[in-house]
């Protein structure tokens, strides 16, 4: 049955819907490897975070736990005129906070008592200058005009000097996070004398006289392990099992004792055909990326294939899986040829560069990326750059995409994420990991755009992802750049790029983008994964993923607040031990108008088997007073010892993960790539009663491109648009599609335009067409706008940006004349319009 649209502006229309790796045990062999993994983990510690004491960095005040959020402030309706990681996985704090999994339930924060106006924003609107800088902190002595001497140069104000290396000072105990003080300036972990003086899951170092973090690990004797832990039987320090049960009212999972209940939803593994191949481990890996997934349709049917990458040494070739699944089976068959995707590719991104509503598919591995059109005939295009050759050292190692219009011309640029190489462990502080940006010429052949060192799109960091999203709610899509310092709580490498989120700039402000940290002072620095847009209290947080706790944060006043562990979202530990969380998804999975989360979780280099098996994938099921619940094993997540393996003596590991109705039952599938595993889908199962089934759509954007990102969506008959699909996952491609809970709603495209629609009971896809909707033309010494279908049912105000031959930029209010049409005194070349305080998002030509 074919959907329906009520906007008479656009159209709708619906469409249709290798060999396998046995696990070896030879005793040999596995020696071998474990001693090569052995001294890779001593490499890995040494050269990607140095001794135990090297970098303690205070934290800030956003860590410390139920701190109240500051009042938002309101957004502008229209923007003014500008004028590394340590492979154990420990604790390095040695925190006493229990995980969130099983913890206590602390008082949620307070929210504001009014809710928020139409209009409002967590991430700061309009220009007002650069952010605060994460080095801009108060000094220590406020009448000292800089800091200290450290080496050459000379430190802040604010800084000390630790290590011949600046730092930001702390001022109090709080600044340090859990365990540590604040000593001088320095965040140092206290001395002790016995268990009992340390947090949960450490152990009194007897030689150092520090707490050190232990957790769930290998042991022998009860004094191997931490504070409120015993050595069990099968030689893992834990909190219950063998003969020690749990309180009455908890249970035991995962060695430790949490409270007994149901989830509001499950997970079911899914046994799937034709898709038996195991995404293995790399010998001398360091960095433990692993290869990827990605969602493309690439017949045209609405039917979403999958791409599986590769990576391990004895992995199967990547390859483009057709699906031919009915609700009653997952099956998929293997692309001829595997659609000529090159075998060592390791991820996939689909687009739509050319607006035909066919995806290609933009491919990536060690130092290449490919650009694949499916239709109407196969061809793969190579992009040319000094930095994509595998043997040079200051070298590309593309694995983040995302296509995006960067010039405001209305054509899509490919902005390439750089990451870090396995064999770059000792040396990283030698390579160039600058982004690369493309973009396609007049001849349709992709060029290399030069930028500036100073260029924050261009960072240098480890870019793991990048999200693509209207964070401000000015019409202009920003940038989430996820990157990875191999940083956690207590130690922050400063030193690397720390990521941010990059506001778009108007084109007529003194700037492109406008860097917003993720953190106050040294927290801006993570090791960030993934990346997430949740809706909590009638506000957009930023979800970041993280090793340790993850990060849930807003802004005021440009300056972020972290409100991940008030909230009970920062999943920071399980076991006494620090996570790595890696993708993040993002949908309202309860069904009850709150958004939750899926995090996955996922080991690194680590010869502990028992810390691999804490790192369970999560669900965070959002309360109605804002804060979160975590599901593991409860929600239907198998555990990482429980899942087959490429190397028979470590267990799989999450890595990346996309939702995509991959069925056309109306229920999302979880599909998670693995580390030394398989590739892992979930199906939801709602609870109770079968709700209606969700509804696919297929945007298809005219005026300003977008590929999985960008699209809101409002329920029914409401003007509360959501944004739930920026991308933003690292080597992992989501589909170009939306989905929604709703079966009648609003679809916003990222220009503004507005479509009705309805799926009339059905699980889609339904195929959304924006119109061709602006024209402009000269008129008596003034610019005549257009509007035609109007892009809301709202009431209309039209502002402008014009733009003469000579480059000079004005901006104008337009007059309304009625019937759609308004104008704009003066003349121009080109425009760039907004409507109702939201810009367009490209400059139009003026006609004559």
């Amino acid at each position: 049955m074919a959907g329906a649209l009520q906007n008479a502006g656009s159209r709708t229309r619906r469409v249709g819907p290798t060999s396998r790796h046995i696990t070896m045990r030879p005793p040999i062999a596995t020696l071998a490897l474990l001693g090569l993994l052995t001294a890779l983990g001593s490499a890995f510690v040494t050269g990607c975070i140095g001794t135990h004491d090297e970098a303690w960095r205070p934290a800030s005040r956003d860590e410390a736990p139920n701190q109240p959020a500051p009042p938002e402030p309101r957004a502008q309706p229209l923007p003014p005129a500008a004028g590394g990681s340590d492979a154990s996985g420990a604790d390095p704090t040695g925190s006493a906070h229990p995980e969130s999994t099983g913890s206590a339930r602390p008082i949620p924060p307070s929210e504001p008592t009014s809710e928020p106006e139409p209009g409002d924003s967590t991430f700061p609107a309009g220009t007002g200058g650069t952010s605060e800088s994460p080095h801009e902190t108060s000094d220590v002595t406020p009448s000292s005009p800089a800091g200290p001497w450290c080496g050459p140069v000379r430190c802040r104000p604010g800084e000390v000097c630790y290590r011949v290396q600046c730092v930001p000072a702390c001022r109090s105990d709080a600044d340090c996070g859990d365990s540590a003080e604040c000593r001088q300036g320095i965040c140092e972990v206290p001395a002790c004398s016995a268990n009992r003086d340390c947090g949960y899951g450490e152990r009194c170092d007897p030689d150092e006289e520090k707490c050190t973090p232990v957790g769930v690990s290998e042991c022998i004797a009860d004094e191997d392990c931490g504070n409120d832990f015993f050595c069990a039987t099968d030689g893992v320090c834990s909190v219950c099992g063998d003969t020690i049960g749990c309180p009455d009212g908890l249970v035991c999972l995962q060695r430790e004792c949490i409270a007994e209940r149901s989830p509001p939803v499950t997970f079911q593994r899914r046994a799937v055909s034709g898709l038996d191949v195991i995404q293995g481990w790399r010998e001398n890996d360091g960095m433990g990326f692993g290869a990827g997934i990605g969602v493309v349709d690439v017949e045209g049917n609405g039917r979403p294939d999958l791409f599986v990458g590769a990576y391990g040494d004895r992995d199967d070739p990547a390859c483009i899986y057709l699906n031919r699944s009915t609700p009653e089976e997952m099956r998929f068959d293997a692309a001829a040829d595997c659609a000529g995707v090159e075998p060592t590719a390791w991820a996939a991104w689909a687009v739509d560069l050319d607006g035909d509503g066919r995806d290609e598919l933009i491919v990536v591995g060690d130092s290449f990326v490919h650009v694949h059109a499916f239709h109407p005939s196969p061809e793969r295009v190579e992009l040319v750059h000094p930095r994509l050759d595998r043997h040079r050292l200051a070298r590309c190692v593309p694995g983040a995409v995302a296509a995006m219009d960067i010039t405001f011309d209305g054509q899509a640029e490919l902005l390439i994420g750089c990451q870090a190489h396995t064999d770059e462990i000792e040396r990283m502080e030698e390579h160039d990991w600058s982004n690369l940006l493309f973009r396609m010429n007049d001849q349709r052949a992709w060029i290399a755009i030069d930028a500036t060192d100073d260029d924050p799109l261009l960072s240098d960091g480890v870019t793991l992802a990048l999200g693509v999203a209207d964070l401000n709610d000015n019409g202009l899509l920003d940038l989430v750049l996820v990157t990875d310092s191999f940083s956690s709580i207590g130690r922050r490498r400063v030193h690397f790029e720390p990521g941010a989120v990059l506001l778009r700039c108007a084109p007529d402000e003194d700037c492109t983008w406008r860097p917003v940290p993720f953190g106050v002072n040294t927290t801006n620095w993570g090791s960030y994964m993934g990346a997430g847009l949740v809706r909590v209290n009638g506000r957009d947080r930023l979800y970041l993923s993280d090793w340790g706790p993850n990060r849930l944060v807003h802004h005021v006043d440009s300056v972020p607040v972290d409100e991940a562990r008030q909230r009970l979202a920062d999943l920071g530990r399980r076991g006494g031990r620090l996570l790595f969380a890696w993708g993040v998804v993002v949908d309202d999975f309860t069904r009850n108008g709150l958004d939750d989360l899926i995090v996955t979780h996922g080991m690194t280099a680590d010869l502990d088997v028992a810390v691999w098996e804490v790192h369970v994938d999560t669900l965070l099921t959002q309360e109605p007073d804002g804060t979160f619940s975590a599901w593991a094993e409860e929600a239907g997540f198998v555990p990482p010892a429980d899942e087959p393996t490429d190397v028979a003596f470590l267990p799989a590991a999450s890595r990346n993960a996309v939702k995509v109705d991959l069925t056309g039952d109306g229920l999302l599938e979880i599909v998670i790539a693995s580390l030394n595993g398989p590739v892992k889908i979930y199906t939801e199962q709602p609870q109770g009663a079968p709700p209606p089934p969700r509804c696919t759509i297929a945007p298809r954007p005219r005026l300003v491109p977008a590929h999985g990102f960008g699209m809101a969506i409002a329920a029914g008959d409401t003007r509360d648009f959501r944004t739930r699909d920026i991308q933003g996952q690292m080597r992992a491609g989501a589909p170009t599609t939306v989905t929604s809970i709703t079966q009648q709603g609003t679809l916003r495209f990222p220009s503004g335009f507005e479509s009705r629609f309805d799926c009339l009971g059905e699980p889609g896809p339904v195929v959304i067409e924006e119109p061709d909707w602006i024209a402009l033309e000269s008129a008596d010494f003034s610019t005549i706008l257009t509007l035609s279908p109007l892009p809301t049912d709202e009431p209309i105000q039209v502002d402008a940006i014009l733009r003469s031959s000579d480059g000079t930029m004005t901006r104008v209010s337009g007059e309304d004349l009625g019937e759609g049409r308004w104008r704009l005194a003066g003349t121009a070349q080109d425009v760039f319009p907004a409507i109702n305080g939201r810009w367009v998002g490209r400059w139009f030509p003026v006609g004559p």
